[in-house]
């Protein structure tokens, strides 16, 4: 690829994984082997990242002489700390999925895949009864207030709790609770 081409290729993964970050439910990785490069990259997009044993991850870029393109330099610092961020991208080293849970990188590691994939599908079991609207919600808050400064990211929070208040699901999960009984989100 030429430079520019290279940059609109970037510019294009990158917005991929914005879709991926952006979608208004819960996203899981499901990692049972690599995640290297945009590999990890679409993984650290995710809302959770879970692992089996299997899993390595890494974002070896400068093996190639290149440099993460499609937000990992962005959102790995984020999810690992600032130090481990630049220890990761600036060696290109990989790491197990023990190591990763260490780090952070990841939520859970499983010894197998299918227990993997159960426990995603139990997460995400767990998360469906739920208002999705409210769940989409918290999604925008802790997205759109993550690395700003305390007062701007409690706007953004206050602004969406108000948006909450709009929904029919905010009134049927207050109602049922107030009444004892299990509430049924409609997502209005």
């Amino acid at each position: 690829m030429e430079p520019d081409d290279a940059a609109e290729y970037a510019r294009s993964a990158q917005g991929v994984t914005l879709l991926i970050e952006k979608v208004p439910v819960p996203v899981i990785a499901a990692v049972d082997g690599f995640a290297l490069g945009g590999g990890c990259e679409l993984a650290l997009a995710c809302d959770f990242i879970y692992a089996s044993e299997a899993a390595q991850f890494g974002q070896p870029e400068v093996n190639l002489g290149l440099v993460p393109g499609f937000g990992g330099s962005v959102r790995l610092p984020q999810r690992v700390g600032l130090g481990p961020a630049r220890e990761l991208i600036y060696t290109g080293r990989r790491i197990d999925a023990a190591e990763a849970l260490r780090l952070g990188l990841v939520n859970r590691v499983l010894p197998t895949r299918q227990e993997l994939l159960a426990a995603a599908r139990a997460t995400l079991g767990e998360i469906a009864p739920k208002a999705p609207l409210a769940v989409g919600l918290a999604k925008q808050s802790i997205t759109g207030a993550y690395g700003l400064h305390t007062g701007q990211g409690l706007e953004i929070e206050a602004g969406l709790f108000r948006e909450a208040f709009t929904t029919e699901d905010m009134r049927e999960g207050t109602t049922a609770f107030l009444e004892k009984r299990k509430a049924s989100f409609a997502g209005k």
